[in-house]
């Protein structure tokens, strides 16, 4: 028998072993990969997937904001006296609120007899669609308990007013991104911000503010402009009065009273004889008119309280008793209205006029003697044209800081400077 040497054709097992472990690493490695990459890939396609939507609403935005640029403003409403009407499509998604009732609904369908205000829902989840839609070109809808929308901060109490330059059972959608980023609405031209009015109390003695006229149209008479003070209202005055001018000031959100050059409201400022007297105004005029006059005495000779342009229209001046504060001011442009915000104080250090927050001229210091013939919007020879959403009035002794603290509270509202 002939034995062969083959141990050279044997192979090691343990080698084989190892190379097999080996390639089933690599496979193991190689099915990770895989499915890592099939993630990425997934991820991919929903990135995909939410730039295609986002275009989509975009465009969407886009198209219908050019909708909106091609309709006339209509203006908002003041606060609704009664708010009434409401659809009967019903779920747990919107709380509708006022004092004697609270509803809820998911898609908001506002009908003819008035206007909503809406609280949003406090359990919202991340990317949440909800949608508002209108029947009536003229309502709109007020939501509250949004804190961002669009980019910007909103405080838990302002107002967010539903745009209403919108067509007929047109739809504004609302999107909850997430908390960090908050709402977007679709178009975003649906939602202005508004700033509530916050005027330093202390000394105030009568207000009267445009915002808080209720129950009155756009375009419709004001009979009587409340004093939300003392209610010392000015009730009387010219045959046909002012009337009240929807999204005038504050971006559009606040309403303006609209003088027409000889309508005027009667006040009651005899008060103001207990001493030192402080106005606030602000005021866009319309007309170049000379003497347009925001508060003055109907007597001519009186020795009262006044702020009016002169004669000239180029000049914007204070007056108590026998001493004018003029200060100079550009000639009208009708063109580029400006709105100014107009302080003017009678104190014991002297008569000081402030313009946007700054104190642009003084005089002698000299206490007014008024009477129960003050006229807003009047002095005894000229009448003023234009809106004038604010007159504040503030009794007493009063320093510059209280008076820089009052123009600005104003501005807050009005955005002026």
């Amino acid at each position: 028998m002939t034995i062969r040497n083959v141990s050279s054709n044997l192979v090691d097992t343990s080698v084989l072993e190892a190379e097999i472990e080996s390639l089933q690493s690599q496979l193991s490695n190689t099915a990770t990969t895989v499915s890592g990459l099939q993630n990425q890939i997934n991820a991919k396609a929903n990135s995909l997937d939410i730039a295609n939507t986002v275009s989509g609403l975009q465009q969407t935005d886009t198209n219908l904001q050019g909708q909106i640029a091609n309709k006339s403003e209509v203006g908002h409403t003041h606060l609704p006296a009664d708010i009434t009407g409401l659809s009967q499509s019903l779920s747990l998604q919107w709380t509708r609120r006022n004092a004697n009732s609270e509803m809820v609904l998911k898609t908001l369908v506002d009908t003819s007899n008035g206007d909503l205000i809406l609280s949003v829902p406090t359990n919202v989840t991340n990317n949440q669609e909800f949608e508002i839609k209108k029947i009536f070109a003229s309502n709109y809808c007020r939501i509250t308990g949004i804190s961002k929308i669009n980019g910007y901060s909103v405080n838990l109490n302002d107002l967010l007013f539903f745009d209403d330059a919108l067509t007929q059972a047109s739809t504004t959608k609302l999107i909850f991104i997430d908390s960090t980023i908050g709402w977007l609405s679709f178009p975003s031209s649906a939602f202005s911000k508004i700033q509530p009015l916050s005027l330093p109390t202390n000394k105030l003695k009568q207000l009267f503010y445009s915002g808080n006229i209720s129950g009155i149209a756009n375009g419709g008479t004001i009979q009587t402009w409340i004093d939300t003070i003392s209610n010392l209202n000015a009730s009387g005055g010219s045959a046909t009065r002012p009337t009240l001018q929807t999204s005038i000031f504050g971006n559009n959100t606040i309403p303006g009273v609209l003088f027409n050059g000889s309508q005027w409201f009667q006040a009651n400022l005899g008060w103001s004889n207990e001493g030192y007297i402080t106005g606030c105004v602000v005021e866009r005029r319309n007309s170049g008119a000379t003497g347009l006059c925001c508060i003055g005495i109907g007597t001519t000779g009186a020795n009262g309280f006044e702020m009016s342009y002169g004669t000239s229209g180029t000049t914007f001046y204070g007056r108590s008793r026998n001493i004018t504060t003029a200060f100079t001011v550009p000639a009208y442009d009708a063109s580029n209205p400006l709105t100014r915000i107009w302080t003017f104080s009678v104190n014991s250090r002297e008569n000081s006029l402030w313009m946007n927050g700054n104190k642009v001229i003084v005089s002698t210091s000299n206490k007014p003697i008024n009477s129960d013939n003050t006229y807003i919007g009047a002095n005894a020879g000229f009448r003023y044209s234009g809106w004038m959403p604010l007159l504040a009035l503030y009794s007493g002794d009063i320093t510059d800081t209280e008076i820089k603290a009052i123009s600005d509270a104003a501005n807050q509202t009005f955005k002026v400077y």
